[in-house]
């Protein structure tokens, strides 16, 4: 292959000509070369790797998975000559003339495209070969989600178009039109828009979330600095509390269910706490009971109350909006502006950055009033979360991050296991499911007061 041919596409401030990933020194690249690199120039993963992550260039955790590593839950299996041929066509993706520009796209044809090489793994064949397996092809077209379908023929065409230059493609024209030919029906449905009463249900359920946190915001803030005060005490320093256990002498909590043995103080079960400070009935309206398990840890129940009203403030502002909810994950704490007009007032406005159609750093969504609500909120909590982020120095925080935080980040107290996370990369939005299986109380509440309004 002409190695001149190929180059780096993504669209990212640390992809350029210079950089030791710009192209790979052979074709196929050797197993100890870098494909990804992180924003210091390191390497973040090499070729031979199982995973590679694509966090720097999305800005939120996004991993391409071959499948020959630790088998993983919900991850296909692939044995090591499919996973190769798999990143082969990955890495073609990738520096091809046609390469991905986006994280997104790239994860999207990867995902679309992984079934066809878990089959032929299963079936004992290599993927280079599934032409001349008729009854495998059709396993494939059995395998393939039916939204994808026809993106991923159009990938088997390009691979195919490109067979000379990567020595291998997986289906031939007859292939194709094999596979082709037992392409599902596929419409897509889409409801035209969500009830007023729903929309209107839905709007009080997260207000109200929302209001309770801001009556008791100062409870709530007291409550988080004794905690962590707290497990700095127990430490030494807050940040050495903010270091992860691989760094550190583990050092049992401050706020343990059963009597420990060490010589540090036990401040007992965080209930006690909870209930000093008066938030016990906020964080089980809205998290569930505790339990009083001596297996439970009872102080993630704060963690996650704090993730909800993010979630809640963050699912109203989208309400007003209409932007999409990546950008919303990018908003910071001064996003709210309000520009007057001499006609209709004082006209609220979210500020935040936009790819759609045209990126723009400055883009602007017109919101209710109401929205204010949502951001005083969210606000209150980046910052504390930001009391104890700004401790550690591996995280990449700016001046920009300690003056203006992001709305939404990961969970950074000392006894989060998210903690270590980089802060500029946004976290991953949650699925319905998610939501269900973390917050069953809140569900249920909703779908009680659903039930009232009903009747």
């Amino acid at each position: 292959m002409k190695l001149d041919l190929l180059g780096l596409h993504v669209d990212s401030p640390i992809v350029h000509p210079h950089a030791a990933n710009f192209r790979p020194p052979s074709w196929p690249p050797p197993p100890d070369w870098p494909p990804i690199l992180n924003a210091d120039g390191k390497p973040a993963c090499l070729y031979r790797d199982p995973i590679w992550p694509l966090d720097v260039w999305a800005g939120t955790p996004c991993k391409l998975n071959f499948g020959d590593g630790r088998k993983s839950r919900g991850s296909a299996r692939i044995d090591p000559a499919n996973a190769e041929i798999l990143r082969q066509c990955t890495t073609w993706f990738m520096y091809g003339p046609r390469g991905c520009r986006t994280a997104g796209s790239l994860k999207y044809k990867f995902w679309s495209i992984k079934p066809l090489f878990a089959i032929c793994s299963q079936e004992g064949i290599l993927a280079s070969d599934l032409m001349r397996f008729d009854a495998v092809i059709d396993k494939v077209a059995q395998a393939l989600a039916r939204s994808v379908f026809g993106d991923v023929v159009s990938y088997l065409h390009d691979i195919l178009d490109a067979s000379e230059l990567l020595g291998f493609c997986l289906l031939n024209q007859e292939g194709l039109a094999r596979l082709n030919k037992l392409r599902p029906a596929h419409e897509r449905e889409q409801t035209p828009y969500i009830p007023p009463r729903i929309w209107t249900y839905q709007l009080k359920r997260l207000r109200a979330c929302m209001q309770d946190y801001i009556e008791r915001k100062d409870r709530i803030e007291d409550c988080f600095r004794f905690c962590v005060e707290a497990y700095a005490a127990r430490h030494g320093s807050l940040r050495a509390a903010m270091r992860s256990t691989a760094d550190m002498k583990r050092i049992p909590t401050p706020f343990g269910n059963k009597p420990s043995t060490c010589s540090y103080t036990c401040i007992g079960p965080f209930k006690q706490t909870a209930d000093r400070f008066g938030v016990t009935d906020l964080l089980e309206r809205w998290t569930g009971p505790f339990t009083n398990e001596k297996s439970e840890k009872q102080i993630i129940k704060l963690s996650q109350y704090l993730d909800l009203v993010s979630k809640a403030g963050l699912a109203y502002l989208l309400n007003f909006s209409l932007m999409r909810i990546e950008e919303g994950y990018s908003l910071r704490s001064d996003c709210l502006v309000v520009e007057h007009d001499k006609t209709h007032g004082d006209i609220p406005m979210l500020v935040g950055a936009t790819t759609k159609t045209d990126p723009d750093s400055d883009a602007r969504w017109p919101v209710s009033k109401s929205a204010a609500i949502a951001i005083e909120a969210m606000k209150h909590i980046a910052a504390l979360r930001m009391l104890c982020a700004h401790e550690r120095d591996d995280l990449g925080i700016t001046e920009e991050d300690k003056i203006t935080p992001y709305l939404m980040s990961y969970q950074y107290e000392p006894w989060s296991r998210g903690k270590s996370k980089p802060y500029g990369t946004r976290p991953k939005p949650w699925s319905y499911q998610q939501l269900l299986s973390s917050y069953p109380r809140a569900i249920a509440l909703a779908i009680a007061r659903n039930l009232c309004m009903a009747d």
